[in-house]
Formats: C-alpha cells, structure tokens, sequence
C-alpha cells in the first residue's frame, strides 16, 4: 500500500525524528517499539515522508501486519512481489527503486529477514512500528507536556488557552490517542466535565462513529491483551492493584500464578517486552521498579477476578515492609525514607483499603509513613480521626499523632502540633510505654525551641534524655542530646563547647550501635561545632569522616558536603566553599523530587561566596532564591533571617533600596560566625 497522507497537524517528536535520521550512519533498520496508541505509525509515516521530500522521491510504500499468523507471507502479498522472487525480495525492492518501507506491526522474528532485505537494498531504509520491545531499540516516549498541550489544543473543536488544560492533560499521560480522542469530546463536554468523565477514562476515550483499530482506546488495549499468555493476563491483572508504581520485590510477594507458570521476574520480564510495562530509571542499582499506564491498569482491573485478595496481600506485604523500614514512625536510614517516598502512592492505597475494610491498624502504620510526604496531611488527619472512634490501640494512634504533628509543624501550625503532642504524652503515660512517652516530649522541646521559649523545651528534652537513658535506648539518647546542644547550649546559653561535648557524646552512642545513618548526621552537626569555634581544621577532619562513612555505607552526602562548603568558606577557602556546596546541590536533586529546601544552606554559601569576590548580581540571585523557598515556615526562622539580612545589605552595596529586614545587624561583607545551619541552632 502506498504510504497514507493526514489532513491534520504533527506535533512534537522533533528529538525523536532527528534520531531516526541520525541512526541511519550506524543502521538502515529502525524500530519504534510502545503501547498501542503512543504514536508510533504517525511518527514513522512523518518521517518516511520527510526523506521522500528531501529524496524528491515518492517510491516509498507501506505494509500494515496481523499480529498474529504468517507475517512474512502477509508482506510479500502486499508488497506484490512476483513468483520466483521467493528469498530475494530485498533485490526485488531495490530493483524496483523502493527506497523505504514502513512494516507496520512487525514482530522482533523478523528481524533476521529484514536485515537480510536491506543487505540486498543498499538504498533501502526499513522502519518499522511494533507493540513489543525489539533488542538494541529503545521503546518510544510519551509527548512532552508542551507537545501534549499543542496537540490538544489543535484537536480540539474551539479554542482554548494553554492555561485551561491544567488539570485534563496529565491525566492523559501524554499519549497522542489519549489526547486526540479526549479533545473530540469537547464538541459535547465541557473542559470540567471531561475532567470528571476522566475518572472512567476507557468510556469516555472512543471516537463514537469510528470502526477502526484507534477508534477506541479500550479496543487498542483488548488487542495487547488478547496477544498475552494466560499467565501473563493474570499477572498484569494483578499489578493493577498497585498505584503509581510496581517494584519488583513487591510484585514477587503480591502476584500469585499458576503452579506451571514462569516466575514472576519472568513474567514481569515479558510484560516489559510487550510495552504494557516501562521500567522506572532512578536507583536501578539497587532496585528494580515498573509502572503501567493508567488506562492499562483500569483495563487489566477489569479483568481481575480476585480483587479483595490480591489488594489484601498488598497491604500485607507493605505492613511487613513498615517494620523493616521505620522503627516506631522514624525511618530507619535514607534508603528506607526515599523508598516510603518512592512507594507513596501505594502506601496511600494501602491506608485507603484499610479504612475501607475496617482494618485500622493497617491504616494507621501505613498513615505513620506518609508523614514525611507534601500530601500527607488530609490523609493522615483522616485515619486518626476515624481511629478515634474505632478500638484501635492507643499508642499506635499516638504515633500516627505524632505522625500528624510532624505534618504541623511542617505547616507552622506549632499550637496545633503542641496539642497532638500532648495528647501523645497522656496516653503514652497511661499505658506505661516509655518509648514513645520520650518522643512525645522531644518533639514537644523541638515545638517550644520553635516558640522561642528554651526553658521549656530544655525541660522536655531532659525529661526525653531521663527516659532514654533508663531504657538504654541509644537513638532517643542522642536525639535528645543534640537536641539540648541546638535549643540550650546553642540558642538560648550561647556555649558552644558544651554543645560540642553532648553531641561528641550522642556520636559515640549511635556509632557504638552501628547506626550508620544517624553518624553520618552527627559527624556534620560535631563538625558545625567546631567551626563555630574557629576550629577549621578539627572541623575538615570530622566532616571528611562523615562524607567517608557515607561514601561507604551509600548513605546520602548532601548535609556532609554542605559543611565543607562553610568550613571552606570561613577558612577563606573559596573555591574549594563554591566545588562542595555544588556537590551538595547535586547531591540533594540526586536524591529528591523537591530538593530546594535542602539546598538553602548551600545556596547561602554560593551567595557568600560571591559577596566576598563583589559579585553582587550574583549574590542577590542566590539570597533571593532562598527567601522564595524558605517562605514563612516557622522551622527556618533563624536561616530565613540571615538571608535577609545579607539580601539587604547586598542591596545596600549595589546602591539599591535596602529591602526590608526587622533584625538587620551585620554588614554582609562579614562572613557569619556562628551561622545557622552550622552548628545547628534555630
């Protein structure tokens, strides 16, 4: 067949059809492999239509296959190859000039043939389109969210404003059938009801007068599932009980086949090969994880028989996992905090279920671990108010309050999180668990510092230190320790030798359990210590062990090279200030999908730096990034204001208006000593 022709607009692709150009150097073979309805056939149609333009050539043509029987014989019938051409087809095409053929549907099996056809065609270029993953080519992306707007915006019947698409289009996943069919419904749907009719999106994403393959998006999935083996329908039914994303340790727990089925990772394995799951890239060293289109996974939910008992061995699988990775609501380590972030979405499936069944413990541990989350605080609020009226276990609804007050203070809402608090503090006295009575009164003296009131969080937190002593409970021990050394010693005494013996002394605890997290943490909080003291050497020495433990151990450098960045700095050290404080950026955009608080500290010394050296765009440019990060929050009082003071007098030097400060007290010529973020006080 010759090659069709669109009356409307392409849009986006520009990257991926300049790499079909330039891979004709190393391969006249292209594949573009991904789901149905990705936009694989229009992107190889646009494509084989430019080189006929740039070729002045027309002789292009294009053969559409089965997805299942003969292939090979379906292509030599279309291309209408005459008998006794069999087995030299490739010489055929290039006798009769074809310079590209689109096979569109080809199966990885005819790989062997096609190279074969272009030995024999050396002008011949061959792309084809396929629903499963081809060795040594990449799967096709979705559009970008600029192209998917475009694209929208130019299906849809009347105008509409980028700004208006909002909420619709990631919802759609960047798939062109998703977006072109979801914009031909605007003829009878307004924006907020299409928003809405999106919650069943296989009903509303169908063209109702069309009979073809893209007609329907339901159709275009049936078709993939139909081609899978029986157990490999069973297993992509039961990933649909996962949301957001599927790691593989997981999935091997939760997917339960048939005695004579292939293993999971197997299965999972072929699955990926027929684009109906992408594997995640992030930490592939040390976790393997797979998400789903979310119209896929509507699909396949469809087709699960079991739901109750594949979501219970969910559930159960993530409350095992929450033993594992928090030890009464902390987190054990960085590895476990960034993967709870990593499995938000299913924990808030697993809280979710839980309350919808009744079983309230389960939503309260998995509540607990969401704490750490942006979107946790309606969930969180949720649980405990509905464990409130239930018989749930007082002191696991204290830790999911404490969980909550976490959130609060996140907030700045610091009265309500002394309540939460409080509330803790009595049942956990009531029941006798002491535990959890010292973490109540430690984030009790974290709120009270917040206040500006040392006297009582210096008594919460000897109260904490009282209680972890008694039990022998290292953790508490130097949380309390530090605690007093940042609230007592630092802010309220101004002694900074004793601050340094408390928290020498919470490091030896955790190093003596072997709490490779909290050392690392505590190797930096010594060494702020020391640089307060003018002790640049000392400070270098504890940091640069810090930063060894964590190279070995893969813990999370971004604090240890924030303090080489101002023990550079002070030292006068300028350049070796500016490498660690960009090192610590990268560290934390390595790490999390919001760095930007986390890089204040070393924003503030980039903007020190430049001060000293008289670049005072610059300078103004680093504080001001800071004031728009850090906003209000009451946590970041004592950082927010040395910005300001140090944005104000840059102001100043630059013959500027000075911008408004209410604590202005240093010329911002003078490096800080002590500073905020060294040794840790508010």
């Amino acid at each position: 067949m010759s090659l069709p022709s669109y009356d409307d607009s392409f849009f986006g692709r520009r990257l991926e059809l300049q790499r079909m150009t330039d891979q004709l150097g190393a391969s006249r073979l292209i594949v573009l492999s991904g789901a149905g309805g990705i936009g694989k056939t229009r992107l190889a149609v646009t494509w084989v239509w430019a080189r006929c333009r740039a070729r002045q050539s027309q002789n292009a043509t294009m053969v559409r296959l089965g997805d299942v029987g003969d292939q090979l014989g379906d292509m030599v019938r279309q291309l209408r190859v005459p008998t006794g051409w069999d087995g030299a087809e490739g010489r055929w095409l290039a006798r009769t000039g074809v310079h590209s053929l689109i096979v569109d549907g080809g199966r990885p099996a005819l790989a062997p043939l096609l190279e074969a056809w272009l030995a024999e065609a050396p002008e011949l270029v061959i792309v084809v389109t396929s629903r499963e993953v081809w060795r040594d080519h990449d799967p096709l992306g979705v559009l970008s969210p600029e192209d998917a707007r475009r694209l929208f915006i130019d299906r849809a019947p009347r105008k509409l404003s980028p700004a208006q698409l909002d909420d619709v289009l990631p919802r759609l996943e960047g798939l062109p059938l998703s977006i072109e069919l979801a914009a031909a419904r605007l003829e009878v749907l307004s924006l907020k009801m299409l928003s809405q009719r999106l919650q069943a999106p296989l009903s509303l994403l169908r063209d109702p007068d069309g009979d073809g393959p893209h007609a329907s998006l339901r159709r275009v999935i049936a078709l993939s599932w139909s081609l899978l083996e029986p157990h490999e329908q069973e297993a992509l039914a039961q990933c649909s009980a996962f949301v957001g994303s599927i790691p593989l340790d997981a999935a091997e727990s939760v997917l339960v086949l048939p005695p004579d089925a292939p293993s999971v990772l197997d299965v999972i394995h072929s699955l990926v090969r027929r684009s109906l799951l992408r594997r995640l890239t992030g930490d592939e060293e040390n976790e393997a994880r797979f998400i789903m289109f979310d119209v896929i996974s509507v699909f396949a939910r469809e087709q699960l028989s079991e739901v109750e008992e594949v979501e219970a061995r969910h559930g159960q699988w993530y409350e095992r996992q929450l033993q594992v990775w928090t030890d009464d609501g902390f987190h054990r380590g960085l590895e476990a905090a960034q993967r709870m972030d990593r499995d938000h979405d299913n924990l808030q499936a697993v809280v979710q279920r839980a309350m919808a069944s009744g079983e309230m413990g389960r939503a309260l541990r998995a509540a607990i671990a969401l704490r750490r989350s942006p979107r946790a605080d309606v969930e969180i609020h949720r649980v405990i108010s509905r464990a409130e009226a239930d018989s749930v276990d007082e002191c696991l609804l204290g830790r999911a309050r404490l969980s909550w007050a976490t959130v609060l203070r996140g907030q700045g809402r610091l009265d309500e999180a002394l309540e939460q608090h409080q509330l803790v503090l009595d049942s956990a006295r009531r029941h006798s668990d002491r535990r959890l009575e010292g973490h109540a009164l430690g984030g009790m003296g974290n709120l009270w510092s917040l206040k500006d009131q040392p006297d009582r969080a210096e008594a919460c937190f000897q109260a904490a230190l009282q209680i972890a002593d008694a039990l022998e409970d290292a953790r508490l021990q130097a949380l309390a320790l530090n605690a007093l050394s940042s609230a007592v010693d630092l802010r309220r005494d101004g002694d900074t030798e004793a601050a340094l013996r408390k928290r020498q002394r919470a490091l030896r605890l955790v190093s003596a359990i072997g709490d490779v997290y909290y050392q690392t943490w505590l190797y930096a909080r010594v060494a702020g210590c020391l640089l307060d003291l003018g002790r640049y050497d000392d400070a270098l020495t504890e940091a640069q062990a810090g930063l060894t433990l964590s190279l070995a151990s893969g813990q999370n450098t971004c604090s240890t090279y924030e303090m080489m960045a101002r023990i550079h700095l002070l030292a006068g050290r300028l350049d070796e200030a500016e490498a660690a404080a960009l090192k610590s950026i990268h560290a934390w955009q390595d790490v999390y999908a919001d760095p930007r608080v986390g890089c204040v500290p070393s924003w503030q010394v980039l903007a020190l730096r430049a001060i000293e050296q008289e670049q005072l765009d610059d300078a103004r440019r680093w504080l001001q990034q800071t004031l728009d990060v850090l906003g209000p929050r009451a946590r970041y009082v004592g950082v927010r204001r040395l910005s300001e003071e140090l944005l104000a007098g840059t102001l100043v030097l630059m013959g500027g208006p000075v911008a408004p400060s209410p604590r202005r007290r240093r010329r911002p010529s003078a490096l800080p000593t002590p500073w905020p973020w060294c040794s840790g006080a508010p």
